[in-house]
């Protein structure tokens, strides 16, 4: 091996790198020797682990603690597995694996898994990934995922939001102008969904709501408490979602920007 050279000047006897190997030498000598670097020990055969097989093929992975999260991939059957680690005299062994969820998630092994984990809480260890091709999904790998399907494990899962309705008026401290609302749902920990579109705009006056002729609703001074409440309505609640957050959309005065606040 001779590596003091430009390739373009080696000799048919001489080579320029190898691998595997490690040359040997001590700093002062100008020869050396070759010398072979130890491989690796197989650990645990992944398609020992029950429901896996030689045909899984694995696309990705990511360190979690005490363990690694591998992403594989069959046509149609794609899986999510945890294989924890045991430390003994031997060095590191992988214990036998364990499949936490089969979807298809339309995993490829052309668009290899780049994912990242976020440590919580006993109760909530969290795993992010993506593939350059589908949208990117989410997992908390510390609870059960038994019933859940392919669409349950999106940051952002599609959804048919109604618009939000004004329900009643009654006694209250909003401040003069107008106002929209807007929700969302999601869940503890969890997804969330996009805000749904914002309602009609609701005027804020001291004048009363219930007035026979419209001519006799008139405007209030800018920054008046008007005295008024209003009661909110959301229907056909998507039940993946335990919770909902509504967001107000107040203009204190006409052509100005939004004040938005969660309410």
């Amino acid at each position: 091996m001779n590596k003091d050279v430009d390739k373009l000047l080696l000799s048919k006897d001489e080579y320029l790198n190898a691998i595997n190997f490690r040359i040997n030498s001590d700093e002062e000598s100008e020869t050396g020797s070759l010398s072979p670097l130890k491989g690796h020990t197989l650990g645990v055969d992944i398609s020992t682990g029950a429901g896996l097989t030689d045909s899984d093929f694995i696309i990705g992975y990511v360190e979690i603690r005490g363990g690694l999260i591998l992403f594989t991939q069959q046509t149609g059957v794609d899986k999510i597995v945890r294989v924890l680690l045991d430390e003994t005299s031997d060095g590191i062994v992988l214990q036998t694996p364990t499949i936490l969820t089969t979807q298809d998630f339309s995993f490829s092994r052309a668009n290899p898994i780049s994912a990242v984990y976020r440590y919580e809480s006993s109760t909530v260890e969290k795993i992010y990934w993506a593939d350059g091709s589908n949208s990117v999904r989410y997992a908390n790998i510390a609870i059960s995922m038994a019933g859940l399907v392919a669409s349950d494990f999106d940051i952002l899962p599609g959804v048919e939001h109604t618009k939000i309705n004004l329900e009643d008026i009654s006694t209250g401290s909003l401040i003069t102008g107008s106002i929209q609302y807007s929700y969302q749902f999601y869940q503890k920990n969890g997804a969330e969904t996009n805000y749904a579109p914002p309602s009609a705009l609701f005027h804020i006056t001291q004048e009363s709501d219930f007035l026979g002729e419209s001519e006799k609703y008139i405007g209030s001074e800018k920054d008046t408490t008007a005295g008024k409440a209003f009661k909110l309505k959301v229907f056909d609640i998507d039940s993946r979602f335990d919770k909902i957050r509504i967001v107000s959309i107040y203009y204190d005065i006409l052509n100005t920007i939004p004040i938005i606040k969660l309410t």
